[in-house]
């Protein structure tokens, strides 16, 4: 029993250690990332491709730590956001990222990290675009846009989904490109 417990003891130490090493290696996270198709851009760097099963880390402001792991399946690519700041998990989304190579399923959700309101902590915007083909009938066609802004809120030490009345959401649908009205993004 003894053992087993230096056994357990010595694996967490070891994860620990790979852990804290792997956010030490993260890249510095200035002004904002943005992830599209399966590639990422960081600040004014070229677009560089994710591969399936990679993780990237990018360090924040304010301890923020952003893990972005890639997961593929047959047709599609999912990117997980795993934010935390210190040791402390503070927000998990599975589908942060997608893009597909289907002909019937055209789904792509583009996201964005950037400091939306210059309070010095880094927020996460996501933009969903889905076409999809009905394989009945390839006419009928069903077209989605939308987008979702979690802002940081440092006093509730948590991300909070930004209102889509606020004055803040209707500047963010002008700066990344929504060419939708207002009414119908709500």
């Amino acid at each position: 029993m003894k053992l087993f417990t230096v056994f357990l003891t010595t694996s967490f130490m070891f994860l620990s250690l790979v852990t804290l090493v792997a956010k030490a290696d993260a890249v510095k996270l200035k002004k904002k990332a943005h992830f599209t198709r399966g590639k990422y851009k960081i600040d004014t760097s070229p677009y560089k491709v994710i591969s399936a099963d990679e993780k990237l880390v990018f360090r924040g402001n304010r301890k923020q730590i952003f893990e972005i792991e890639a997961i593929k399946t047959k047709d599609l690519i999912f990117y997980t956001l795993t934010v935390s700041r210190g040791n402390t998990q503070v927000l998990k989304i599975n589908d942060f990222a997608i893009s597909s190579s289907s002909s019937k399923l055209a789904m792509r959700k583009e996201a964005w990290i950037e400091d939306l309101n210059g309070d010095g902590y880094f927020d996460i915007i996501q933009r969903e675009k889905t076409q999809i083909v009905s394989k009945r009938r390839p006419t009928s066609v069903y077209k989605n846009d939308k987008m979702v802004l979690k802002m940081w809120d440092p006093d509730l030490n948590l991300f909070v989904n930004l209102d889509k009345n606020s004055k803040k959401f209707e500047q963010s649908l002008k700066k990344f490109n929504f060419k939708l009205n207002l009414g119908r993004n709500k």
